[in-house]
């Protein structure tokens, strides 16, 4: 009897523990990520595997000033240092890509923190993810711009712009920091990618059911192996920080400190609960 009472309290908190556990989302494979904290400021061109376009490197710079968002169970620290898309005239496009380790995955997940201090009406900031470096060849791209707005975008393999399908959802205000959070999926597993779902501002570690903005088109494309930015117009400051690529939502989604603190709980009791039994 004495043994048994003394094997309860180990044996509950093994259960607690596999109760826990159990209710966490199975995480996915983390592709790529940036925050920027190991670059050098200033000019972000080869660095990190990145490419500028000529002309426009002056506007594409590493920063000081990390960008943080926190919301219900997520939390995204970008750190100390931030990339920075700025104009002060009109003209060339400010554009930057990297690759990533190519993806055929059914589902892929994305995220990046992202801000602007001013924006003018005609002013515009695109991430897109893509096999390619040209936005006209099947990009899944988050937009903003006028009207201040956030939009889900995709570019079927065209020669311009104009064949592009959008969804509008919500309107970022200035000097605020939001999470973006998409997904690419294949509605066929194993086809071509054909819908872009995006989100803003997540406070949940589980994949919504709704999504902010969703675009159903075939991108003509079954891999992605790289990720661009880039801004067009004047007088605009846009920021990005903590940029995440992965297959599932939850490689791209980081919960808040008081969640890992119960993780460990959890994985401590499981850990003294089975050598109390040796």
């Amino acid at each position: 009897m004495t043994t048994h009472s003394k094997r309860t309290p180990a044996r509950l908190a093994t259960i607690a523990a596999i109760f826990f556990l159990a209710a966490q989302p199975v995480m996915g494979t983390l592709i790529y990520s940036q925050d920027f904290e190991s670059l050098d400021t200033g000019d972000l061109h080869n660095q990190a595997g990145f490419t500028v376009d000529s002309g426009t490197r002056t506007y594409t710079v590493v920063d000081t000033g990390g960008l943080s968002y926190t919301s219900g169970s997520v939390a995204h620290g970008g750190g100390d240092q931030r990339l920075i898309l700025s104009r002060t005239n009109g003209g060339l496009f400010s554009a930057a890509h990297v690759s990533f380790t190519p993806t055929d995955a059914d589902e892929v997940y994305f995220s990046f923190l992202f801000r602007y201090a001013s924006a003018s009406s005609s002013n515009s900031m695109f991430f897109a993810l893509s096999d390619s470096v040209s936005l006209n060849k099947s990009a899944a791209s988050v937009f903003v711009g006028s009207p201040n707005s956030f939009q889900a975008r995709v570019y079927p393999d065209s020669p311009d712009f104009a064949d592009a399908e959008t969804d509008n959802f919500g309107s970022p205000a200035a000097n605020t920091t939001y999470l973006m959070v998409g997904r690419v999926s294949k509605t066929t597993p194993g086809g071509n990618y054909n819908r872009l779902e995006l989100l803003a501002n997540p406070d949940s570690l589980t994949a919504p059911a709704t999504w902010g903005g969703t675009v159903d088109l075939d991108m003509t494309i079954d891999e992605l192996d790289r990720l661009y930015f880039f801004i067009g117009g004047s007088s605009n400051d846009f920021q990005m920080d903590d940029i995440r690529v992965g297959t599932s939502y939850d490689s791209v989604v980081i919960p808040e400190p008081g969640t890992l603190v119960l993780l460990g709980i959890a994985l401590g009791a499981a850990f003294l609960a089975t050598r109390r039994r040796k």
